[in-house]
């Protein structure tokens, strides 16, 4: 009882998302979507970056997290993949195939609307929203993405969200579900990995699977001072625009090809 007591309170604790910015594109105006230009000061975004939130939204944080992005030239584009999601179907087979046709549709016309559509693309998620950010670059593979960064994944994941997940009560094992350490080695070589976790997540007993999948194309960054919920952004901040920098100089891992 405690447990669903204390899960409304982190819930309301939890700030949602905005951003001033109003999409020309009538049909991104109905999709749960944040759009953080980047700064005035680049004539071009340095690149995309399409960032999945996590199992309550797409929260304060992430949109503090995209606000610093953009201020150093980043065009980013917050996704409340749980918003979106909560319209479907419960149906494991429809939800693979409707995230497989429209997370990439999504991703090329939001960055179009931001100028970014020629420039370089990342992935990013956390939690949920690093799992479900893995599973689309193994299963959907938009094109011009050079890198997923991936905040606190867990071990196993699936394209909903139940008041069990919110409580963290057990992995998903129904059909629909997947190993989070087989999208990585399923996702293209020519694409590079980050993965990002913070010093007292539990979820870190999970990583060295993790980096086994990912090869010599992962990094891996613990966060000092950090939980699961990278609420703070004092030192991941930094830390993680700077996996983000080092991806986009090193560019992909070969040739198109191999996409």
């Amino acid at each position: 009882m405690k447990a669903v007591l204390l899960l409304p309170l982190f819930a309301l604790a939890c700030t949602p998302a905005h951003s001033v910015y109003i999409p020309r594109d009538p049909e991104l105006k109905r999709e749960p979507l944040y759009f953080y230009p980047p700064a005035r000061t680049s004539p071009h975004p340095k690149a995309g970056v399409f960032f999945l939130g996590n199992d309550l939204g797409f929260w304060e944080p992430h949109q503090k997290l995209a606000e610093r992005l953009a201020s150093h030239g980043y065009a980013v584009v917050g996704f409340d993949v749980k918003a979106f999601l909560d319209r479907l179907p419960d149906s494991a087979l429809l939800r693979d195939s409707v995230l497989v046709h429209d997370i990439p549709r999504l991703m090329k016309r939001s960055l179009h609307e931001m100028g970014a559509d020629s420039a370089p693309i990342i992935i990013a998620g956390h939690s949920f929203g690093a799992d479900l950010a893995l599973w689309t670059e193994a299963n959907a593979r938009p094109p011009g993405v050079v890198g997923v960064v991936a905040l606190g994944p867990t071990k196993r994941d699936h394209p909903t969200v139940t008041l069990r997940d919110k409580m963290n009560s057990g992995e998903p094992t129904e059909p629909g579900s997947f190993a989070v350490d087989e999208q990585i080695r399923n996702t293209p070589k020519n694409v590079r990995i980050a993965l990002l976790r913070g010093a007292s997540d539990k979820e870190r007993t999970s990583d060295a699977a993790f980096i086994a999948a990912g090869g010599g194309r992962m990094t891996y960054t613990v966060i000092p001072f950090a939980s699961h919920s990278l609420r703070s952004l004092i030192i991941a901040g930094p830390m993680i625009e700077h996996e983000i920098d080092r991806m986009i100089v090193g560019g992909d891992l070969g040739a198109s090809s191999g996409r």
